[in-house]
């Protein structure tokens, strides 16, 4: 299936789809793009709803982006098995339940201060977020910054 063609799925189901400028821009990955990332420790593991418009990339181990950079689009062309999805669900509301059905690969997003990073539900989130879905109930790893952590690294 070409990018197009699943762009054009998109459409189909989503009447109020319009190209944005957020889709041509770069999905972030942590290791690169969050400043001084080694200086973070996990603090807490919540669920929660979060808005989709709020995840800032991912961090995924098909490695989306961490060789080069994407952007949201070429990210959404990009998602393994996206044509099995296509090819199952033939409505917007079939998808947005799909995407909140509780069960199956868990919903995950790593945060770091106000960016949200997906590690699992790569496909459902990103679905989310072209959707214009409002919010979704994930399960969220936050990260803070240990101070003496990033003391330490500006003596090495």
């Amino acid at each position: 299936m070409e990018d197009y063609e699943k762009v054009e799925w998109l459409k189909t189901i989503y009447s109020d789809f319009t190209v944005k400028n957020w889709h041509n821009w770069n999905v972030d990955h942590p290791d690169r793009d969050v400043h001084n990332r080694n200086c973070y420790e996990e603090v807490k593991r919540t669920i929660r709803s979060i808005s989709p418009k709020e995840i800032n990339g991912i961090y995924y181990a098909d490695r989306y982006n961490d060789r080069k950079l994407i952007d949201w689009i070429k990210l959404f062309t990009s998602l393994k098995n996206l044509h099995n999805i296509i090819k199952s669900f033939k409505t917007y509301d079939e998808v947005v339940k799909h995407i909140h059905f509780p069960y199956g690969d868990e919903k995950q997003v790593l945060q770091f201060e106000n960016q949200y990073f997906i590690s699992s539900g790569q496909h459902r989130l990103c679905l989310a977020k072209f959707l214009d879905i409002e919010s979704v109930e994930v399960k969220v790893i936050e990260y803070k910054l240990n101070p003496d952590k990033l003391l330490a690294s500006s003596f090495d």
